[in-house]
C-alpha cells in the first residue's frame, strides 16, 4: 500500500467520527435509558424520543416526501388506474415542502392546493378520502385496530388501503392485518410504509420483507413491490436491501432507520387467512384447513 494511502486512512477516519458523533453521542444516550428496569419509564422514553424528534425536525407521524415519490412510482406503473376510495390508517399528516407536493399534484394531472395533512393531500388528486384513528383527527373514524370489528358499511370498500406507519403500534397485529384485508375491495391496493431497521423506542414492531411474501401466499395477493428506503442509504429493491442488514448493525451506526415499503393487491373475495411461517409436514388436517388459502 502507498504511503498516501496510509496517511489518509487517519484522515477519514478522523472525518468519519466528526460525521458521526453527534448521531452516535444521541444514540448512546438513549441506550442508556434503555437500560432502565422501569417499565413504565421506559415507555415515556419512547414517547420524549418521537416527541423531540417532531420538535426538532417538524416531522412526527405522516406522509413525506419519500412515500409521495413511491406513490408517484405507483401511479407512473399504471398501478393507481381506477382507484377513487381511499382509506387511510392513521390520521396523518403531510411533511414536504411546495415544490415536491407540486410535483405530486403534477404527477396527477392536478393543480397545486394548500396541503397539511393526508385529506387535503389525496383531495387535492381527486381521491374520496377517509380515516381510521381512534382520535378523531381529520375526520377519522374512530376505530380501534386491537380489538374493534370493522363496520360492515367499510367492508370492501376501498381502492387503495394506506399504512404509512401506524401498525406497529398496534399490539395486535393478526387484528390490524385483517382489518386492512376486509377494507380492502377485489383489485384494491394495499400500502405500507414501516419500519424496517432501527426506530429503537418508536412502536411496538419492526417487519421485514418475508411477512408480506407470506400475506401474499396465504391469501393470494399479487405482490407488486417490496422496497426499501433509509435515512443514508438510497431506494433499493428488496434483495439490494438485504445486504445492508449487516452495515446498518455495525457497531459503528447502529440502528439506522429504514422503512419497507411494500404494495399487495388483493385479488379475491375471501376471509383473511394467516400466514404460516414454516412447511406443514406433519401438520394434521384441521390445521392445515387453518392455513388454507381461500378458493
Amino acid at each position: 500500500m502507498s504511503r498516501t494511502a496510509c496517511s489518509a486512512r487517519p484522515a477519514l477516519a478522523s472525518c468519519f467520527r466528526l460525521i458521526c458523533a453527534p448521531y452516535v453521542a444521541t444514540m448512546s444516550q438513549k441506550h442508556s435509558l434503555i437500560q432502565s428496569n422501569d417499565p413504565v419509564q421506559l415507555m415515556l422514553t419512547g414517547y420524549s424520543a418521537a416527541f423531540e424528534t417532531r420538535q426538532s425536525t417538524g416531522v412526527g407521524m405522516g406522509i413525506d416526501v419519500h412515500a409521495l415519490r413511491y406513490i408517484e412510482g405507483l401511479k407512473t406503473a399504471g398501478h393507481l388506474e381506477g382507484v377513487e376510495r381511499i382509506m387511510e390508517l392513521g390520521a396523518q399528516y403531510v411533511h414536504a415542502n411546495a415544490r415536491d407536493l407540486q410535483r405530486f399534484a403534477f404527477s396527477f394531472g392536478r393543480p397545486l392546493r394548500e396541503v397539511s395533512n393526508a385529506r387535503d393531500l389525496y383531495e387535492m388528486i381527486g381521491l374520496s378520502f377517509a380515516c381510521l384513528d381512534t382520535s378523531g383527527e381529520f375526520g377519522a373514524i374512530t376505530l380501534d385496530l386491537n380489538f374493534e370489528p370493522l363496520p360492515d358499511e367499510h367492508v370492501a370498500a376501498y381502492d387503495l388501503v394506506t399504512n404509512h406507519g401506524t401498525t406497529e403500534h398496534i399490539f395486535n397485529q393478526a387484528h390490524a392485518f385483517t382489518v386492512i384485508h376486509d377494507l380492502t375491495c377485489k383489485g384494491g391496493l394495499m400500502m405500507h410504509a414501516l419500519p424496517y431497521t432501527g426506530y429503537t423506542v418508536h412502536g411496538f414492531f419492526n417487519y421485514t420483507p418475508k411477512l408480506f411474501w407470506a400475506l401474499a401466499a396465504a391469501n393470494g395477493y399479487e405482490l407488486i413491490d417490496v422496497s426499501g428506503r433509509g435515512e443514508w442509504l438510497p431506494t433499493v429493491h428488496y434483495r439490494t436491501l438485504l445486504k445492508h442488514i449487516k452495515f446498518n448493525l455495525s457497531p459503528w451506526l447502529f440502528p439506522f432507520n429504514s422503512l419497507l415499503y411494500c404494495t399487495l393487491r388483493k385479488t379475491q373475495d375471501a376471509p383473511f387467512v394467516f400466514p404460516w411461517d414454516g412447511r406443514d409436514q406433519g401438520m394434521k388436517k384441521p390445521q392445515k384447513d387453518r392455513y388454507a388459502r381461500s378458493a
